[in-house]
């Protein structure tokens, strides 16, 4: 049995015992590491479920942001220019709450640029403000960490948007080629666009159009008194009736004829036409066509009214068994004849006999006096110097006023479907400037330009009108547009496309950078001349051999080259950031042509709408009208706030 051990000698001091001095603190140091470790640890996952939760509001307010991005354009894109009738919209903002966690304010006004303000205009305004607030709840996909486990920080998400339509650079590319004035040319279209719309009782329509060009021309009733060009002096109707007519034992050579007309068995071949055709023109076109211009006189108008014969009369080889010099006869008849112009157009859908305007060989009147006015057109020269009447550039070129949406325009004279175009350019043109009419600043107003093109020998293309905010300027240039004469085939699509290009690089810059470019081809036959290089176009297309929208065979066929040429055109403005909207008006558009240049100008090869096509005469204007509003209603948009 152990002894107990010696009490405590309460007089001794306590000695210091250095390994029990250690102990006791490496348990204190224990527990409060671990109390440590675990603040550490629970601030670390809260600073993470914070941080977590600020990551959430981050992407939940991005989230947000772009639903109402995405609905201010949306809510854009349906402001359609003013006329169509009154705007539905209510009068007040619009509030409405998405599932029971988004509250969405729509409000339409104005957006001030300079100032970035909003102006609230319920029922006029084109930009549309949306104010939109995340309820209380966080996102409904992924709540919040310390409103689920602490009900911390409710939070509500408010976003606003600000969405206008970008001012446009609107460039309108309108064909003036030959073929618009095709449908009013009274020897062959007018009879071929009867027997075209028998089916829809409407066998008059191409009398109709012709008789509107009489009128305007001051004709009196279409088609007019028609006569045989000997009838006046001699029974002849054969096809030598102008060689009957001037040879030796003819009817000019008669006692009873003045000495200015009379034939006599010395006379050449040239003095036989002339005294010939002064006998004409003084005693059976100043009959027939008194209110012609210039006035059938041989004295002071020999040189044109020549010109018309030398368009009517049916020539032939000379024939021995007649008195009359060698060659063709008239001697010295001029090319431009009614056969030798694009009669009947070669690109005509619908049926028309190819012989049709002969039967108009021979015939002087009224009928084939308008049908050589429209060959001509707007710039051709029946002699140095001198337009046809019908010409915008004539001294005596009929001029007409007429009520538009735009206000009142004075028109040349209504040949189809140019006519129909000008109308419908004014129409459209008086719609943009309504649509703008609220805009202030003109940086944000839309402008818009004409460009025309018509065939190679006229230069392709050129700007009828420089971009402008001028919309009454730019409607008087569309009223006094006019097509081309249509002796030589060759439509350049492609100068018009590249000269809508060029309006824009020679227009005066403009504050804001994000601007649309939006070009819209009004056009009718397909293309057969191209300004672009020949070798390039070429080199272009060798390396697209896999591209479905440009024509095979363009190595033979020089037409297919220049309707790649235009596609090549579209292609690359559309790369430059164009909207390109083709538009066929008229009996002989390509529909193929202008699909494929469609679903190039889109981009989209599989989903673009194919072109919109007018081709009914009674209503070119409506259709075309409708067309363009449509294409012009929709807004490019931009979200500024």
């Amino acid at each position: 049995m152990k002894s107990p051990p010696p009490p405590p000698n309460m007089n001794q001091l306590p000695t210091f015992d250095p390994a029990r001095a250690k102990k006791r603190p490496a348990r204190r140091s224990e527990g409060l590491s671990l109390v440590t470790v675990l603040l550490v640890l629970f601030i670390c996952l809260g600073l993470a479920a914070l941080a977590l939760d600020l990551l959430r509001i981050v992407s939940s307010r991005a989230e947000l942001q772009k639903e109402a991005d995405a609905i201010a354009r949306q809510e854009v894109q349906t402001v359609e220019l003013p006329g169509k009738g009154p705007i539905s919209r209510p009068l007040t903002p619009v509030e409405r709450t998405i599932t029971g966690r988004s509250k969405t304010t729509v409000q339409y006004g104005h957006w001030e640029p300079r100032t970035r303000r909003f102006t609230p205009d319920q029922k006029n305004g084109r930009a549309a403000r949306i104010v939109m607030s995340r309820l209380p709840g966080g996102s409904r996909d992924a709540p919040l960490l310390f409103q689920t486990f602490f009900h911390l920080f409710p939070f509500t998400t408010t976003v606003e948007s600000v969405a206008i339509p970008c001012p446009r650079e609107i460039v309108l590319a309108v064909d003036l080629s030959g073929s618009m004035n095709d449908d009013a040319e009274p020897c062959w279209a007018t009879e071929a666009i009867n027997e075209s719309n028998q089916k829809n009782d409407r066998k008059t329509l191409g009398d109709r159009i012709a008789a509107q060009l009489y009128e305007d021309l001051e004709l009196g009733d279409f088609p007019g008194p028609s006569e045989y060009l000997t009838e006046s002096i001699s029974d002849e109707r054969g096809e030598y009736a102008y060689a009957a007519l001037t040879r030796d034992e003819g009817p000019l050579t008669a006692e009873s004829i003045p000495e200015t007309y009379r034939i006599v068995p010395g006379d050449n071949e040239a003095a036989r036409k002339r005294k010939a055709y002064a006998y004409l023109i003084d005693h059976q076109l100043a009959r027939l066509m008194p209110e012609a211009s210039p006035k059938p006189d041989s004295k002071t108008a020999y040189e044109f009214w020549a010109k018309y014969l030398d368009y009517v009369i049916r020539p032939y080889p000379d024939d021995p068994s007649w008195p009359v010099g060698q060659g063709t006869l008239p001697p010295g008849q001029s090319d431009n004849r009614l056969v030798r112009f694009n009669n009947p157009a070669q690109a005509i859908t619908i049926p028309v006999p190819k012989n049709l305007p002969k039967k108009y060989e021979n015939l002087l009147g009224y009928r084939t006096y308008v049908q050589f006015l429209c060959d001509f057109g707007r710039d051709l020269h029946p002699i140095a110097d001198e337009y046809v009447a019908l010409s915008v550039h004539s001294q005596t070129c009929p001029w007409h006023s007429e009520e538009t949406p735009g206000g009142t325009f004075r028109f040349p004279p209504r040949t189809q479907p140019m006519h129909a175009i000008r109308r419908a350019l004014v129409a459209t043109l008086a719609k943009i400037e309504e649509a703008n009419a609220a805009i202030k600043d003109p940086d944000w107003k839309d402008r818009v330009s004409i460009v025309v093109f018509d065939r190679i020998e006229t230069g392709g293309g050129r700007i009828a009108q420089p971009l402008t905010t001028d919309y009454q300027a730019a409607m008087q240039t569309a009223a006094q547009l006019q097509a081309a004469g249509d002796r030589h085939r060759g439509v350049p699509t492609d100068a018009g496309l590249l000269t809508a290009v060029d309006s824009l690089k020679k227009a005066e810059p403009r504050k804001p950078s994000h601007t649309a470019k939006v070009l819209l081809l009004v056009t009718n036959a397909p293309p057969d001349a191209m300004i672009g290089e020949t070798d390039a176009i070429r080199k272009h297309l060798s390396t697209q051999r896999e591209r479905a929208d440009y024509y095979p065979g363009w190595k033979e066929d020089s037409r297919l080259l220049a309707r790649n040429a235009a596609l090549i055109a579209a292609e690359r403005i559309r790369a430059d950031g164009w909207h390109l909207f083709p538009i066929g008006i008229g009996q002989e558009v390509d529909r193929d042509f202008l699909d494929r240049m469609a679903r190039i100008g889109t981009g989209n090869a599989e989903d673009a709408e194919k072109a919109p096509v007018c081709n009914r005469p009674g209503t070119y204007e409506k259709k075309l009208t409708d067309v363009l509003e449509s294409i012009l209603s929709k807004p490019v948009v931009r979200v500024v706030q």
